[in-house]
């Protein structure tokens, strides 16, 4: 499946990052489901997209213009209780996390981002259940730690 869409105007996406992106992304994606008549449904759900016409004023390493290529790679594989999602942003930066799923919402079990060539590591084993409640998948930032999941925290100059 091929498509377009406006990273701003994703659905759940707070206002404050919705206004640091800008333009319009093609990405490709690949679904397989398996529906056995018994035994474990699971899913698996590849995407790719190169990002050329989506400009960002994101911390480093999201941040870039319109017109410069940040290839992105998200594979997500699970099952009714619960997926893992990893992927890559370019060559050089890359993530994992384990989502779950429970009483009917979706809870942050697990999540890392490194960038690769650096010693620069952000994980978060057993996020507390405070910060899992504040976490919602947002992808945030902090001055001292680099790209982390939990509630956005844009350093100063980024002026969030």
């Amino acid at each position: 499946m091929k498509a377009h869409w406006q990273p701003a105007k994703f659905l759940g996406l707070p206002q404050y990052l919705a206004d640091k992106l800008g333009g319009s992304a093609s990405w490709q994606n690949r679904i397989a489901i398996v529906l056995p008549h018994q035994g474990r449904v699971s899913y698996d759900i590849d995407v790719d997209a190169d990002l050329i016409k989506v400009s960002s004023h994101l911390p480093s390493p999201l941040g870039k213009p319109a017109g410069e290529a940040l290839p992105l790679r998200v594979k997500v594989s699970g099952g009714l209780n619960g997926f893992t999602l990893t992927g890559s942003t370019g060559k050089q930066s890359h993530f994992n996390s384990e989502w779950l799923f429970a009483k009917k919402q979706l809870t942050l079990a697990r999540a890392a981002w490194q960038n690769a060539g650096t010693d620069q590591q952000v994980a978060d084993p057993q996020p507390t259940a405070t910060r899992r409640r504040a976490m919602a998948g947002v992808i945030s930032a902090s001055a001292e730690t680099g790209w982390r999941l939990g509630r956005l925290q844009f350093p100063k100059h980024c002026g969030a």
